[in-house]
């Protein structure tokens, strides 16, 4: 398992989970490409792409977190667990956000692992498809 700089053509590979592949109908080519930063990153397994994401600068001390995860990423979850964690307990930022669609159990309890509070746990509509969402933030 390695960790690259995100590039566009990761998203276009990955196989996400199926709570995920809604997220990404909405989400046009050029969305992808305006991702690439040097706070982005993916996670490969050989040619394989377990993990895309990162951090949208929104200001000074405030990011945006974002990522998909491949869905057959089974036993691997922990050594990527392990990278993306340790990504975002190292980012310069006071306060990392995050956004979870209600629903999505596994996401939730991902958000918690990685040291994410949460603290709306419901916006009305707040996805693109109209979908509820909660709010998470990791603050330093």
């Amino acid at each position: 398992m390695i960790v690259v700089p995100y590039k566009a053509e990761h998203m276009a590979r990955i196989r996400l989970q199926s709570a995920q592949v809604c997220n990404i109908g909405w989400m046009a080519p050029q969305h992808a490409v305006l991702l690439e930063n040097e706070n982005a990153f993916t996670i490969l397994d050989g040619d394989e792409v377990l993990f895309v994401g990162g951090v949208i600068h929104a200001w000074e001390g405030r990011g945006i977190a974002w990522c998909f995860l491949a869905a057959d990423i089974g036993p691997r979850f922990n050594g990527v667990h392990r990278r993306v964690k340790r990504y975002f307990d190292t980012r310069d930022y006071a306060r990392i956000e995050a956004q979870v669609q209600l629903y999505f159990e596994q996401a939730h309890r991902w958000m918690k692992l990685l040291g994410f509070e949460c603290e709306c746990p419901r916006a009305r509509a707040f996805f693109p498809d109209g979908t509820d969402a909660a709010f998470y933030a990791k603050v330093k």
